[in-house]
């Protein structure tokens, strides 16, 4: 599988999720599910993640706002905040499209360059919000 949902090696409590390029609509879907069924048992608590999309050449075909804007639709009251990993245009503009489409993707997704970056914004929300 080309997706894939686990929990964080550096974080207690921090969720990863890995696209690798060719991934689709339908495990993107899957792997949002699946998160959910992690994370609901542990509210009230915010759980955080770190969306890798760095191996991921491109978005798959089909209407990425509309799939991205279920996530916001149908996501578990305890998801917290996101750090998407891409160097990718097209999803950074896609990602900041979606914060002025829904208010709360704007408070709850950063975008970061590498891994290394992702890291260091989780920490730094971590430790100033106490997720």
């Amino acid at each position: 599988m080309t997706v894939s949902v686990k929990w964080h090696s550096n974080f207690e409590q921090v969720l990863l999720f890995r696209f690798v390029y060719p991934w689709s609509w339908i495990e993107f879907t899957w792997a949002v599910e699946e998160s959910g069924q992690i994370i609901t048992p542990l509210a009230p608590r915010l759980i955080p993640a770190i969306v890798d999309l760095s191996d991921s050449l491109r978005l798959p075909s089909g209407n990425g706002i509309k799939h991205l804007t279920s996530i916001f639709q149908s996501r578990p009251t305890n998801a917290g905040i996101a750090v998407v990993v891409t160097q990718d245009k097209t999803i950074r503009q896609l990602t900041h499209l979606l914060g002025q489409v829904i208010p709360i993707a704007k408070q709850r997704v950063r975008v970061a360059d590498n891994m290394d970056e992702a890291i260091a914004v989780m920490a730094s929300l971590l430790s100033s919000s106490q997720q």
